[in-house]
C-alpha cells in the first residue's frame, strides 16, 4: 500500500485516501471533457509520496529512499566522526585548528 504526505498540513494517508476532484473542460463533439485532480483530503493541498523509514520505521523517507532525513543526519555524523577517529593526532589538530578559524 502506498503511503502519502501532505506538503501543506503533513497528513499522513493511504492510497485511496486522496480526494478526488472533477472539473468539466467542455464538449468535444457529443461528449464532455472533464479533468480530474486528487488533492489532500484534509485540506486540499499537493501531497507526495513517502515511504517507510528502513532505520526507524517512521513514514518520513522520500519515495526512492531508504533513510528519512533525521536519520540520514545521525549516520553522516556517526560517518564523519568515524573518519576522524581514524586521522593520526597531528593532523586531527590541525583540522580542528582550521575549524575555528
Amino acid at each position: 500500500m502506498k503511503m502519502y504526505r501532505c506538503e501543506s498540513c503533513g497528513h499522513l494517508f493511504e492510497e485511496g485516501e486522496e480526494k478526488k476532484e472533477f472539473s468539466y473542460l467542455g464538449d468535444y463533439g457529443s461528449k464532455k471533457i472533464y479533468e480530474h485532480s486528487f488533492s489532500c483530503p484534509v485540506c486540499g493541498g499537493d501531497y507526495e509520496e513517502v515511504v517507510k523509514c528502513t532505520k526507524c520505521g517512521s513514514y518520513n523517507a522520500e519515495a526512492g529512499e531508504k533513510l528519512c532525513d533525521d536519520c540520514k543526519k545521525q549516520s553522516v555524523s556517526k560517518t564523519d566522526a568515524g573518519s576522524y577517529s581514524r586521522l593520526p593526532c597531528s593532523v586531527l589538530l590541525m583540522k580542528m585548528r582550521s575549524a575555528a578559524r
